[in-house]
């Protein structure tokens, strides 16, 4: 799958998912990454698919700093979610410059919120909880181990509208 841009450069999906996997469908986008489901080729299950995307401005720019951050996700998602990750999935590729992994399905939060989808019930106090100890987790994580102190300054206005 090779998604044109506008500037002649090419996202494309690193060659051993690739071949591991087919019926690529997008999911969501970052400044720095692209999300796909999709299945693998002897299976019907479904997989996510995180892909760094080198074809963006962003990362070029700041290349080192992005697939640093890249994999420290990788890594906390790996510590928090031990099960979720498909560590055989790991690929690095063009010469260091594409970096991808799959894991298990999983339904953004975006959704499980929707009313037409109930995943979870956001009116459960113990859901609640969950949510917030999993948020003062992460930002625990941002300030001591990435060293991140102006952690909303990161987030755009929009995250908060």
């Amino acid at each position: 799958m090779v998604m044109p841009k506008a500037d002649n450069q090419k996202f494309s999906i690193p060659p051993k998912l690739k071949f591991t996997y087919g019926d690529f469908k997008p999911i969501s986008e970052t400044s720095s990454y692209k999300v796909f489901e999709a299945k693998p080729r002897n299976s019907t299950q479904k997989h996510m698919i995180r892909i760094l995307d080198n074809t963006k401005e962003f990362v070029n720019k700041n290349y080192d700093n992005v697939a640093t951050l890249f994999i420290q996700e990788l890594l906390r998602l790996q510590y928090v979610q031990p099960d979720s990750i498909l560590i055989n999935t790991f690929e690095i590729s063009e010469n260091g410059k594409q970096i991808a992994y799959a894991t298990l399905p999983y339904v953004p939060l975006s959704f499980q919120l929707d009313d037409t989808q109930q995943v979870m019930n956001p009116k459960d106090p113990k859901v609640i909880d969950k949510l917030l100890k999993d948020v003062l987790s992460d930002i625990e994580f941002l300030w001591k181990d990435l060293q991140m102190r102006k952690i909303m300054d990161i987030w755009d206005q929009e995250t908060f509208a």
